[in-house]
């Protein structure tokens, strides 16, 4: 058993409550101990899927939700036409996707353009998912955590440390993309025409930002695990590997080590740079989650604090 808790109260909130502050930060907590292997948590589904990769929604889908102008003539073609293995390469909509020209990139890195071009499709898959997501599923959604905006109409750069500030602004940046890129009729127009709706999307981006899985997977629970670079817990796919859809998408929580009772519950969210030194290691976290790691092993804890591998 798990429960989340306010890490600044250490109050427990029941994840099935509207007592969650978005801006707020918690944990998931053990309230048992737990042995090596042992299964703490099973979600047999997202609340939601936010990505081009797996088709949910579908290629054409996304792709319909933008001006003709924002591909080139080739992509288009190919979308239709290629029935070869290699389709969904050929159908990375993020590679394909051409920004307005009025959008200055050249203060950009390549890394944080492509950064832009993924938000950007995360607003045409929700744009596309609003209709059928339901009332709870999206509730849960906006109650997790997001960094909080001064001002959401393009004016501000949000509150909080540098690195949220960075978050607040490429979300900002990829709604007025949206604006200028959606086709006329489509939900992502709709969407972003409406003022209380913009204030959700760039909410929808930040969550995404700070809470996504691979595959653009968002959890009810599971996203609000925190990070740490010694973690004891990992996050394991359901055996049924459908992530065509999201009912068929189980992930599985399992203890990496002896887990006390009370004892916070951590993952890694750095993948292969778990193994890396400090710098590299906050450098990921930095860029990828928008936020510094100040886990026992990089305060100071571990032997690698100051010196790369």
């Amino acid at each position: 058993m798990a429960e989340v808790r306010d890490l600044s109260t250490q109050k427990t909130v029941t994840t099935s409550s509207d007592g969650f502050d978005p801006n707020r930060q918690y944990g998931l907590f053990a309230t048992k101990a737990y042995k090596l292997g042992d299964t703490i948590l099973t979600e047999e589904s997202p609340l939601i899927i936010l990505s081009q990769k797996h088709c949910h929604p579908s290629n054409d889908d996304i792709r319909s939700q933008f001006d003709t102008s924002c591909f080139p003539t080739n992509a288009k073609k190919r979308s239709v036409d290629d029935s070869s293995d290699n389709k969904e390469d050929d159908n990375d909509v993020i590679s394909d996707i051409i920004l307005p020209a009025s959008f200055n990139t050249d203060d950009m890195t390549t890394h944080q353009t492509k950064k832009l071009k993924a938000l950007i499709v995360v607003a045409a898959s929700y744009a596309v998912q609003t209709q059928t997501l339901s009332g709870e599923a999206k509730n849960k959604l906006f109650q997790l955590y997001h960094p909080s905006s001064i001002d959401t109409k393009g004016n501000g750069d949000g509150s909080g440390n540098d690195e949220e500030k960075d978050a607040v602004k490429l979300a900002t940046l990829a709604l007025n993309c949206c604006k200028d890129m959606a086709a006329s009729d489509s939900s992502l127009k709709r969407l972003v025409q409406d003022t209380n709706s913009t204030d959700e999307l760039i909410n929808l981006l930040l969550i995404y930002s700070c809470n996504a899985f691979e595959g653009g997977r968002i959890y009810h629970e599971i996203s609000r695990i925190n990070h740490s670079c010694n973690p004891n817990a990992v996050v394991c796919e359901g055996n049924d590997g459908d992530r065509s859809s999201s009912s068929g998408d189980t992930s599985v929580v399992k203890a990496a080590c002896d887990i006390k009772a009370n004892d916070e519950i951590n993952i890694s969210y750095l993948g292969k740079y778990l193994y890396a030194g400090y710098p590299t290691r906050q450098k990921v976290l930095r860029d990828a989650k928008y936020f510094s790691c100040r886990c026992s092993r990089c305060n100071g804890g571990g032997s690698d604090t100051h010196d790369d591998f």
